[in-house]
């Protein structure tokens, strides 16, 4: 698992949005999801993902990626999220 996270990492340090946009309506109730501009989710393998968000400063062209959740089973986001 550690090598898959790292290779996500990798990955999102090259284009941080290659995970896929979760459309508002979508997000869970949760205090961590209040205050997000934005939220992606991002396969690390075939049962787990991961939530992040993208914070941009205006005065630079840094993007920071901001991890908000891990789901190590699919079953786990699927409740998180309302799918079942």
């Amino acid at each position: 698992m550690k090598q898959q996270l790292s290779s996500i990492f990798e990955t999102l340090e090259g284009n941080p949005s290659a995970g896929d946009r979760i459309e508002r309506n979508r997000w869970p109730d949760q205090q961590a999801y209040w205050d997000l501009n934005n939220l992606f989710r991002i396969w690390v393998n075939k049962q787990a993902r991961l939530t992040y968000t993208l914070i941009g400063d205006p005065n630079s062209n840094v993007i920071v990626v901001r991890v908000i959740e891990f789901f190590p089973s699919h079953k786990e986001y699927e409740r998180r999220f309302g799918y079942d």
